[in-house]
C-alpha cells in the first residue's frame, strides 16, 4: 500500500505549540495529547440503513428505518444529530434522483421513498449523511446498493464474467524493499471493479517459477516473498474463463523500513516484527489506534530486526491500525488489522406452527441473546420477505458488517459477511488478506485540520436554514423575520439577527413535507433607536444546502450473479398477476379522478376557522392578486381601507397596533386571530404575506364574541390559503424578500400490515409481506411478530437488524417454508 507523504502529518503539528502548554516537548511526545483532543472533539459518527429488500420494481416504496450511532473511544452512544439526508443516486446519469430528510430520535428514524415509473432498471445507490458527517469528506457518507428492475425471468443481476483481469498490489506497511521479505495483498477484479477469483505465478526474471498463489471469489488473496532490487519480476495469472495476462510488480526500494504484522498464528498476542536495511539510527515509535483513539505506543531503538508481541487483551475488539513513526512523526509504515472475536447476536426464533400454507397468519417469538445467552433488549426492524421475488444474501451488509467493518474502511467491501462466516474455515485468513488493501477511514492525519478549522460543520439538532445579507455595510446589525409556511397547517415564525459580516443560520427549525420559506430582513433606521427598515427584494439570499460530491459506485455490495431459472413459472404467474392489478389501479385512478371533479363541491370538508361568529363577519374582503404588492396586511388597511395604524406598519419590534376608533387609544388596539386562533401579540400578523392570506374578516360591535371583552375594539380573523381544509395548491405561490420552497422531514407512513382489501381473492404476490420499523425486545431479549402470508408458494426470509441498548449491532435471518415446492 503505498505511504502518501513521508511526513504526513507534519504540516499539522505546526500549530501544535498552540494546542500544548509545554514548548520543549518533541512532536511524537505531543502526538498522544493532539490525537486525545482530536478523538473528544470529533468522534466518528456512523449511520445504517436498514431497507425492506434490496431489489425493487418501478412504483414500488423503500421502507427505510435508519440507524446512528456516535464512538468516542470505547464509548458508544446514540447520535444527537436529528436530521439524516438520504438520496436516491442514480449512477448512470450522475444525479440525484430522488431525496428525503428523517427525522432521527436518539439514534432511531424511519422513512419511505417511493420509486417513480421515470426511474429506468439498473443498479441505484442510497446514501445518507449527516450535517457533522460533512466534515470527514465522501468516506463517512453511507451508502447501500439496491437495484429496480423489470419483471423479466430468468434474468441476471450480476455482471458477467469478462476477459479483462486487473490485478493490484498492495505491499504490507506501503512499500518493497531491498531484501526483506515482504507480504503483499493481492485484489483481482473485473473491468467493472468487481471482485473475481483468479490464480497466478510469480517469475523473475529468468522465468523461474518463484510461487503460486489465488484469490477468492471476491477476489482477495496474497503472497510473500523476499525482493531484489536487482531483479525484475512478472506476474501471470487468470481467471477460470479468461485468458493469462501478465502484470508487474511496484518499484523496489534500496532502503526502507518493512513492518509485518501477525494477528492469526498466536491466539494470545499480535506479533510484530520491524526490519530495516539503512544505516538510519533514529529512534522509532510504534503506535496503535483503535475506536479512533491512541490504545499503543512503543518506543525502540533503531536496531534492523526488532520484534514485539502485544496481548490482544490490551485491545478492544474491532480494527487496530499500526503505524511506525520516527520522532517527527514521519509515517514509516502502516498496518490495518482486526482483532475477533465479535459478539453478535444471536437470533432464535419459535413458530407457533410447525408448517405453514398460503394465506396462514404466522405468530413469531424472537429472541436475540449474546453469546451467553443474555437477552438483549434494543431497537430492531424486521421485514418478512418472498425469497423466490427478492434475492436476500447473507453475503450482503448488514449492520453488523458495516459497522465493524464497511464504514471503517477506505473502500467498498464485497460480500462482506463472508469475512464472518463462522461456517467459512478461511474468514479470518481472507478478512487479514482484505485489510492489507484497505486504509482506516475513520481517522486520517489529514483530519487533524479541523482542530483549528473554524468552518466546522456541526451537529445539527434540527434543519437549519442559513443565508447573508448582499451589499449591506458590515458595521450594522441586522434584524430577521423568517416565517415558514407549510401548505398545510398553520405558519411557523422565528426572529433572529445577522452577525457582523451579514451571516445569519436558523437552527433547530422543525417541518414537515414541503414549505414555503419566506425571509425579511430589516436595518436600523438610526443608530441607538428602536426602528427599522425592509431591506429590498434581493439583498437577502438564502444558501441551497451544501451536499457530498457524488462518487463512483462498483455496486460491490449486490449479489455476485443468480438467475430465476429454476422459479419461471412462479415468476411467470406473479408479473401477470401484478400486470392485472396494475391496470385494475389505473383504472380506479381514472374513476375516481371523474368522481372528484364532478362531486367536488359537495364533498368539502367544513371550514370551523369562522364558525364561532357563525361565518357571519362585519366586513369580510377577499386578498386578490393585486392586492399581494401591499408589504403586509397592516400595509394594505392603512392605504387601501384608510384604517389607522399606531406605529410603523412595516416594523416588527415593535409590532404596529390597528385601530378602529378615533381619539386616544386605551384598548390595545384590534385584536388578531390567524385561522381562527388567537395570537399572543401581532407579529405572526405582521409577518404574513398578503399572497399568502385567503380572506381577512372584520369583527366589530355586537358581533365580537364575548370572549375578546367587551372592551375590545373588534377582531381581525386573518384567513391564510395554507389553513384552509380545501386549498387549492396550485395558488399557493410563494413570493417576497428572500424566498424558497423547501423541505422538511418525510412525514412518518406506516406499512399497512397485511393484504392489501383491494386486491381480489388468490392475487396477492406481495413481495415484502410484512414490514416493522419499531420491534422493541423486552429485557430478556423478546419480542412477538404477527404477519399474514400471501398467495405465493415460497420460502419466506424473516431479516432482521438493529442495536441492543448496549449499541451493538445485531442482525440475524431466519427462513419458514411455505407449502410444498
Amino acid at each position: 500500500m503505498q505511504i502518501s507523504s513521508k511526513s504526513l502529518a507534519a504540516i499539522f503539528f505546526l500549530h501544535l505549540f498552540v494546542l500544548t502548554h509545554s514548548f520543549g516537548q518533541s512532536a511524537i511526545e505531543k502526538l498522544p495529547e493532539l490525537i486525545l483532543n482530536y478523538n473528544q472533539a470529533f468522534p466518528w459518527e456512523k449511520v445504517y440503513l436498514h431497507t425492506d429488500k434490496p431489489q425493487y420494481y418501478s412504483k414500488d416504496t423503500i421502507w427505510i428505518k435508519a440507524y446512528g450511532i456516535l464512538e468516542k473511544e470505547e464509548k458508544t452512544a446514540n447520535t444527537s444529530s436529528v436530521p439524516l439526508y438520504v438520496e436516491l443516486i442514480d449512477p448512470k446519469f450522475q444525479r440525484i434522483a430522488a431525496e428525503i430528510t428523517i427525522k432521527m430520535d436518539q439514534g432511531n428514524g424511519r422513512g419511505d421513498l417511493v420509486i417513480t415509473e421515470d426511474l429506468t432498471p439498473g443498479p441505484y445507490t442510497l446514501r445518507a449523511y449527516t450535517n457533522y458527517m460533512k466534515n470527514f469528506g465522501g468516506e463517512a457518507v453511507f451508502h447501500k446498493d439496491i437495484w429496480i428492475r423489470d419483471f423479466i425471468p430468468g434474468q441476471s443481476l450480476g455482471y458477467t464474467e469478462g476477459s479483462d483481469l486487473q490485478l493490484s498490489f498492495f505491499p504490507e506497511g506501503g512499500v518493497l524493499v531491498d531484501g526483506i521479505k515482504s507480504k503483499i495483498g493481492i485484489k483481482a477484479s473485473e473491468p467493472g471493479a468487481k471482485g473475481i477469483a483468479s490464480f497466478g505465478y510469480l517469475f523473475n526474471s529468468k522465468m523461474d517459477t518463484l510461487l503460486r498463489f489465488e484469490t477468492n471469489p471476491m477476489g482477495v488473496g496474497s503472497l510473500s516473498f523476499v525482493p531484489q532490487i536487482n531483479e525484475t519480476y512478472e506476474i501471470r495469472a487468470k481467471t477460470k474463463k479468461g485468458p493469462w495476462q501478465k502484470f508487474r510488480l511496484a518499484a523496489i526500494q534500496a532502503t526502507g523500513f518493512v513492518m509485518e504484522v501477525d494477528p492469526l498464528s498466536n491466539i494470545e498476542n499480535i506479533n510484530i516484527t520491524i526490519q530495516h536495511n539503512s544505516g538510519d539510527t533514529r529512534d522509532l515509535f510504534l503506535i496503535g489506534m483503535s475506536k479512533g483513539g491512541l490504545v499503543y505506543q512503543k518506543q525502540m531503538d533503531a536496531k534492523r530486526n526488532q520484534q514485539v508481541s502485544i496481548p490482544k487483551d490490551d485491545f478492544l475488539p474491532g480494527l487496530v491500525s499500526f503505524y511506525l513513526m520516527d520522532t517527527e512523526t514521519n509515517i514509516l509504515a502502516q498496518r490495518l488489522v482486526m482483532l475477533h472475536p465479535f459478539s453478535n447476536g444471536i437470533g432464535n426464533f419459535l413458530t407457533d406452527k410447525s408448517s405453514y400454507q398460503t394465506k396462514d397468519t404466522v405468530e413469531l417469538e424472537v429472541e436475540i441473546t449474546d453469546e451467553f445467552g443474555r437477552g438483549l433488549p434494543g431497537d430492531f426492524s424486521v421485514s418478512v420477505l418472498d425469497s423466490y421475488q427478492v434475492i436476500s444474501s447473507l453475503k450482503e451488509d448488514n449492520i453488523f458488517t458495516n459497522f465493524h467493518l464497511s464504514s471503517e474502511t477506505s473502500s467498498e467491501i464485497e460480500n462482506p459477511f463472508h469475512y464472518f462466516d463462522p461456517e467459512n474455515p478461511h474468514s479470518a485468513r481472507d478478512l487479514d488478506d482484505l485489510l492489507l488493501t484497505q486504509r482506516w477511514r475513520r481517522f486520517s492525519w489529514e483530519n487533524l485540520r479541523l482542530l483549528d478549522n473554524r468552518s466546522v460543520h456541526y451537529i445539527e439538532e434540527g434543519l437549519s436554514l442559513s443565508g447573508n445579507l448582499s451589499g449591506m455595510k458590515k458595521d450594522n446589525s441586522h434584524r430577521l423575520a423568517l416565517l415558514i409556511n407549510p401548505f398545510s397547517g398553520e405558519p411557523i415564525f422565528h426572529e433572529g439577527d445577522t452577525d457582523p459580516e451579514g451571516n445569519f443560520s436558523f437552527r433547530g427549525l422543525e417541518y414537515y413535507d414541503s414549505v414555503g420559506v419566506f425571509l425579511q430582513a430589516y436595518i436600523p433606521i438610526e443608530k441607538g433607536k428602536n426602528t427599522w427598515k425592509v431591506l429590498k427584494k434581493h439583498e437577502v439570499n438564502l444558501s441551497k444546502v451544501e451536499k457530498p460530491v457524488l462518487e463512483n459506485r462498483t455496486f460491490a455490495t449486490l449479489p455476485t450473479i443468480f438467475y430465476y431459472t429454476d422459479d419461471d413459472a412462479y415468476l411467470v404467474k406473479v408479473k401477470k398477476v401484478n400486470d392485472m392489478l396494475d391496470q385494475m389501479r389505473k383504472f380506479r385512478d381514472i374513476e375516481l379522478g371523474e368522481v372528484t371533479v364532478t362531486g367536488r363541491r359537495s364533498n368539502l370538508v367544513p371550514d370551523k376557522r369562522a364558525e364561532f361568529y357563525q361565518n357571519s363577519p362585519y366586513t369580510s374582503l377577499e386578498i386578490t392578486e393585486e392586492m399581494h404588492a401591499y408589504q403586509n396586511i397592516f400595509h394594505f388597511l392603512k392605504t387601501k381601507l384608510g384604517y389607522k395604524v399606531i406605529g410603523d406598519e412595516f416594523s416588527l419590534s415593535p409590532p404596529p397596533i390597528l385601530t378602529l376608533r378615533s381619539g386616544s387609544l386605551n384598548t390595545g388596539g384590534v385584536r388578531f386571530i390567524i385561522d381562527g386562533k388567537p395570537t399572543f401579540n401581532n407579529l405572526l400578523a405582521a409577518s404574513l404575506p398578503l399572497h399568502q392570506i385567503e380572506r381577512i374578516d372584520i369583527l366589530r360591535g355586537p358581533n365580537v364574541p364575548s370572549i375578546y371583552g367587551a372592551n375590545s375594539e373588534g377582531v381581525i380573523n386573518v384567513l391564510t390559503k395554507s389553513g384552509n381544509p380545501n386549498p387549492d395548491f396550485s395558488k399557493l405561490a410563494i413570493t417576497g424578500n428572500a424566498t424558497m420552497v423547501a423541505k422538511g422531514y418525510v412525514p412518518v407512513r406506516d406499512f399497512y400490515i397485511g393484504p392489501d382489501p383491494e386486491v381480489p381473492l388468490g392475487m396477492d404476490y406481495r413481495s415484502t409481506l410484512y414490514w416493522n420499523p419499531e420491534i422493541r425486545t423486552d429485557a430478556n431479549g423478546k419480542a412477538k411478530i404477527i404477519f399474514q402470508l400471501s398467495d405465493g408458494d415460497s420460502e419466506v426470509w424473516v431479516r432482521l437488524e438493529g442495536l441492543s441498548d448496549a449499541g451493538e449491532p445485531v442482525f440475524v435471518m431466519h427462513k419458514i417454508k411455505v407449502g410444498e415446492k
